[in-house]
């Protein structure tokens, strides 16, 4: 007897840059946020959704890009963490 694999379900996600006026949504597993959210600086976004002073680029993926709070941005995003900051 074979299994098929599920396909796992898409999550709209809103989006997480810099705009916090931003209401669009960002499809993903809950995989897939959960591998990008264990680090509290990284972020999923809308593709284009970057705004430089206050992030970076580390991942692109076709429905979705993954930035990264650098300067300022950074030990806010730590500290806002509910999973407890940096790499846990």
């Amino acid at each position: 007897l074979r299994r098929l694999r599920e396909t796992p379900e898409l999550i709209d996600f809103i989006c997480e840059c810099g705009d916090r006026h931003c209401e669009e949504t960002v499809p993903v597993t809950f995989e897939e946020y959960e591998q990008v959210r264990r680090d509290p600086r990284r972020f999923l976004v809308v593709p284009g959704h970057i705004f430089p002073e206050a992030e970076r680029l580390v991942a692109r993926h076709e429905r979705f890009h993954v930035i990264e709070k650098i300067g300022e941005a950074a030990p806010i995003a730590d500290a806002s963490d509910p999973r407890g900051g940096r790499g846990s």
